[in-house]
């Protein structure tokens, strides 16, 4: 949504600009996007026929929200992976982790550190101090 920002864009300009994505995950997202009514599709009919994407009225006012969110997303992205990997050890069930001994040492740590400055949060989170992963 943040290259439709700058303006229309045809699907093999927005693919280019999105690096690695599959054709087939860019299309199924355009159009999920397309009927929450965030983006239009128009087909231009020039030498060839093109579809070109644009920003909906409602799109464009989702921008400035999404772009605070990527950015909260940004600065808590330590915070974010612990609670993921809390939910992982606990396969996915987060009474379960209650129970689980490494969930609940990773639990009681961010409960602990609730308190604490963001850069020792950061300093824990980036440790090696991890539980490993169940198979």
């Amino acid at each position: 949504m943040a290259s439709l920002s700058e303006g229309p864009h045809r699907h093999g300009q927005l693919r280019r600009r999105l690096g690695s994505v599959l054709q087939r995950v860019l299309t199924k997202n355009l159009r999920n996007l397309e009927s929450a009514g965030l983006i239009a599709r128009r087909v231009t009919k020039s030498k060839s026929i093109a579809v070109e994407y644009s920003l909906t009225k409602l799109g464009k006012t989702f921008i400035g929200p999404l772009i605070k969110i990527c950015g909260w997303a940004n600065r808590h992205h330590k915070e974010l992976n612990a609670v993921v990997r809390l939910l992982e050890t606990s396969n996915g069930n987060p009474h379960q982790a209650e129970k689980d001994s490494d969930a609940k040492a990773i639990t009681e740590r961010l409960v602990q550190m609730k308190n604490t400055g963001r850069d020792d949060k950061v300093k824990w989170l980036r440790s090696s101090s991890w539980p490993r992963r169940r198979s």
